[in-house]
């Protein structure tokens, strides 16, 4: 009986997940089926540019399982029905968090699909194929489908694997062996659990939605040999998916093997995890161990708002602020950059308490990067509960999924993911929507990504106002007056209501890698290459001045800011552009490392020239490619030396 398993991912160039989720069913069915040797399992289907050719290819296949989520989704329902028209007999089974909890509208508006499975699929995909050809499915827990008359029929799930030692790892059983044969040119990454679970109920996530509970742990063994497997087998990029790695003590133990198994093979490159949410002592030493050896160069920090209210209203309430602060204040010691996921659009968030989360986490340290996330709705979070929506006043709108760097070039076939984007709510407007997500943008590109960041951090500390007040001076500037500023809004302003329209989430240029960019860095590039940083720093410094206090017999802040923008523009690493030499009037370096490395910073006039080298200067295409894309290289450069006197 021929079993076909398809987990479609996106290629990122050479380098693809191994299809984790559907090598855990063939691995369950190998071992545990009353007739192991009853099922020919096919390589997975991992890519498939063309729903036609996928569809001929599964078209003598008994029995296809698809597991789904949001990006893949479509294109999973496309090859079905494509499937179903080529073999009328093929048994079809939909898996995976995508598949909506409660899914009569699903099965009858994709007739093409006979049964679907929820929660943890394993158990529940063997005993559904043991039932082929019979289909007789009722008393399988955990499915749903409609019987031979169109009824409808869900049978309640069962209870969570408990054990998870009964599970066999498609690792070491050699699951993934014959699929990496066939395709050597790729560099493969994985999805890696360690456990299962999660005791926390966000209401934008479908994991701990899905689960509620207490972790259950695979065998500390298991982990052991499959980091091993990982590295000896040149896995690339290593995604931890355990919802909160760190959170229990042996999760130090497994941080210890994966970097002595990375030692020892030079794989994985990179390791990337979700870290717990209040065990801020073993967060930081199982990430800290990571990246120590180069695993991580930067960690995540998940915080997505410090507005009470709206922590509140996700569900987030029980998640400490005060250990992700503690978390950034080590990492800054340590000198390990880190970046901070933030969702722009949650309930009960407005620009006002938008704006202050901001704010907190400038103060807390974090001015590396934060990654704004648009709201999006999932099926199965609770927020997906149109009794949630109408609570909170949620407006949605249906856009293509489009992958941040990408190219540009459309599917062939016609086939794009979907998402349902959150574009107002009861607390704010759709006219408020689009202020912050601009004020998100413009926080990234003046702050974040260097272009005046000496300049926002010199008129916010000495200030004393909110770090907020500092980029809606630059945002809200007069647009006649200051026409370079008003233009990065006006653009950010005019994206955002395209998006609210159904339109991409990022921007395509053509002349510029042919490729898409968050609008953040859109504006970053077309500042630098459209030889507009002079008009920026000018309009900069009248828009920001106003903010500083008078001047002293000590420092005459006006003067720092000159010498801020000065020294700002000359650390901007730009295409052909090696180094500069910058006369000032106060220490304004010294006072912008300090607020980096989070020591209090004192300014003082004195008399400075700072030399500036920035390297090897980059072509436009290496610019775009290593310091905008890829984040290989700083957008900084260094101050090499700084001598008393104007040289």
């Amino acid at each position: 009986m021929q079993v076909s398993l398809v987990q479609l991912n996106t290629a990122l160039g050479e380098s693809m997940y191994l299809p984790y989720s559907v090598a855990m069913l063939q691995a369950y069915t190998e071992r545990y089926a009353r007739r192991p040797e009853r099922y020919a399992f096919g390589l997975p289907m991992v890519h498939c540019p063309d729903v036609r050719r996928g569809a001929d290819a599964l078209s003598r296949t008994d029995i296809v399982g698809f597991s789904t989520y949001v990006w893949n989704a479509n294109r999973h329902r496309a090859i079905a029905r494509e499937l179903r028209a080529r073999n009328e007999h093929a048994l079809i089974v939909f898996g995976g968090p995508h598949v909506p909890d409660h899914p009569e509208q699903f099965l009858r508006e994709n007739p093409f699909v006979d049964v679907v499975c929820h929660g943890e699929g394993e158990q529940t995909f063997m005993e559904i194929i043991e039932r082929y050809p019979q289909r007789d499915w009722g008393d399988v827990p955990g499915v749903s489908f409609l019987d031979a008359a169109g009824r409808y029929v869900t049978v309640p799930r069962r209870p969570r694997i408990q054990d998870l030692s009964t599970v066999p790892s498609p690792f070491l059983e050699g699951v993934f062996v014959p699929l990496m044969a066939a395709h050597p040119q790729i560099t493969w990454r994985t999805v890696w659990e360690t456990n299962r679970g999660c005791p926390f109920q966000c209401t934008f996530c479908d994991w701990g939605s899905a689960t509620a509970a207490r972790l259950n742990q695979f065998d500390l063994g298991r982990i052991f040999d499959e980091a091993e497997w990982i590295a000896a087998n040149g896995i690339d990029y290593l995604f931890i998916a355990d919802a909160n790695f760190g959170i229990l003590p042996r999760d130090i133990e497994i941080a210890d093997a994966i970097v002595a198994a990375a030692g020892r093979h030079g794989a994985p490159r990179q390791v990337l995890v979700q870290q717990t949410k209040n065990a801020t002592e073993r967060a930081y030493l199982t990430m800290k161990k990571l990246a120590d050896a180069g695993l991580a160069t930067e960690l995540n920090i998940s915080i997505q708002t410090t507005t009470p209210e709206v922590l509140t209203a996700i569900k987030r309430q029980n998640i400490s602020l005060q250990s992700y602060g503690e978390l950034q204040r080590r990492f800054v010691r340590d000198g390990i950059p880190t970046f901070v996921d933030f969702i722009v659009g949650l309930p009960a968030e407005t620009p006002a308490s938008f704006r202050e989360s901001v704010s907190n986490i400038v103060a807390g340290g974090q001015h590396h990067r934060v990654q704004f996330h648009n709201l999006s709705v999932l099926p199965n979070a609770e927020m997906g509960d149109p009794a949630y929506q109408r609570r909170f006043g949620m407006k949605m709108v249906t856009t293509q999924i489009i992958n941040n760097h990408a190219p540009a070039d459309p599917p062939a076939d016609g086939i794009y993911e979907t998402q349902e984007l959150v574009v107002a709510a009861a607390s704010f407007t759709e006219a408020d929507w689009r202020d912050m997500r601009t004020f998100a943008w413009l926080t990234l590109t003046y702050h974040m990504h260097r272009l005046l960041t000496v300049a926002t951090t010199l008129t916010w500390k000495l200030s004393g106002l909110p770090f907020s007040r500092v980029i809606d001076a630059l945002m809200l500037a007069d647009p006649e007056r200051y026409r370079t500023l008003g233009e990065m809004r006006g653009f950010g302003e005019d994206f955002s209501m395209r998006m609210q329209q159904g339109g991409d989430e990022y921007v395509h240029a053509r002349q510029w890698l042919d490729q898409y960019w968050t609008v953040d860095e859109y504006l970053l590039i077309k500042l630098c290459l459209e030889d507009r940083l002079d008009d920026l720093y000018a309009e900069a410094f009248e828009v920001l001045a106003p903010l500083l206090p008078a001047g002293t017999d000590a420092i005459a802040p006006r003067l720092a800011l000159a010498d801020a923008l000065r020294l700002n523009q000359a650390r901007l690493r730009v295409p052909g552009v090696d180094g500069s030499i910058v006369r000032c009037d106060h220490d304004v370096d010294a006072f912008y490392e300090d607020v980096l490395a989070g020591r209090d910073p004192e300014l003082h006039r004195r008399k400075l020239t700072y030399e500036v080298q920035h390297g090897r200067s980059a072509d436009v295409d290496g610019w775009l490619r290593d310091l905008v894309r890829d984040r290989a290289e700083s957008k900084f450069a260094a101050v090499t030396s700084a001598r008393e006197g104007w040289a």
